[in-house]
């Protein structure tokens, strides 16, 4: 995923995370807000709870995959914050997949 598409900076992720609508399910939780960037810019968050760094690191890329695989159907000028919860550390890529593709679908 190119840098100018990922969200990085501490200060914009909490932010998002104080201000900004949310839609969640059983393994993810996507912040969004517009922005007038002309693309979507994704963060992704997993907390040290869940694992030592080779997990949350693991859960990181299957996350980029799946948003990398399906990026063509996302051009919608808005921020993304995607939070793995703790079902979604134990869950399939196949369901993790569905889960984030149809609460994106949502919120298209």
């Amino acid at each position: 995923m190119n840098k100018k598409f990922i969200i990085k900076n501490s200060y914009e992720f909490n932010q998002m995370i104080k201000n900004c609508s949310y839609s969640k399910d059983q393994n993810v939780v996507i912040y969004y807000k517009d922005n007038h960037l002309g693309y979507s810019r994704y963060g992704i968050s997993v907390g040290s709870k869940f694992g030592h760094a080779v997990m949350r690191n693991f859960q990181k890329r299957r996350i980029r995959n799946i948003l990398q695989s399906h990026k063509m159907g996302y051009h919608n000028s808005k921020d993304y914050i995607i939070i793995i919860r703790k079902n979604g550390m134990e869950c399939s890529y196949d369901e993790l997949e569905t889960s984030i593709l149809s609460i994106l679908e949502k919120l298209k």
